[in-house]
């Protein structure tokens, strides 16, 4: 059977703020393991300013550009199911520009959601050591 979306853990809808930190959450259960892609307007959606961590988008919009619908793909060897996610501009005068740091602690923030709600389906140690490889590649882990 193909992944099924968890409609209640991904809202089909996300309104953020220009200049504001915001995540997208595609999580989808199966039988199977599951493989995530994502894409906006056919195309791969990273940049500098959108990432992808484990399964999920994080973006900080700066342009018109990147709100729109987001497609999450969620595949296991019986099929594939797609999940629209559309980021909507909140339209309150946001002027702050957010910096790497402000970005760091919600990327943080995205692991540690992700790791309580796959705590039983990851091994500990893995996810720990996903966190750790994160940390590392961003410079914020010094050792």
């Amino acid at each position: 059977m193909p992944p099924r979306i968890l409609s209640h853990v991904s809202p089909s809808s996300v309104t953020c703020e220009k200049y504001t930190l915001c995540c997208l959450f595609c999580y989808a259960t199966s039988d199977s393991p599951v493989t995530y892609s994502w894409t906006k307007n056919g195309q791969d959606p990273i940049n500098d300013d959108i990432k992808v961590v484990n399964n999920n988008i994080v973006i900080t919009p700066r342009s018109a550009q990147d709100y729109g619908v987001y497609m999450c793909n969620a595949s296991n060897s019986f099929g594939s199911t797609t999940y629209e996610i559309t980021l909507t501009q909140d339209w309150k005068s946001s002027t702050k520009e957010t910096t790497r740091e402000d970005d760091s602690e919600c990327i943080l923030l995205v692991y540690l959601f992700d790791y309580l709600f796959v705590r039983t389906v990851m091994p500990s140690y893995k996810y720990l050591g996903n966190l750790g490889h994160w940390l590392l590649m961003y410079g914020e882990w010094n050792t």
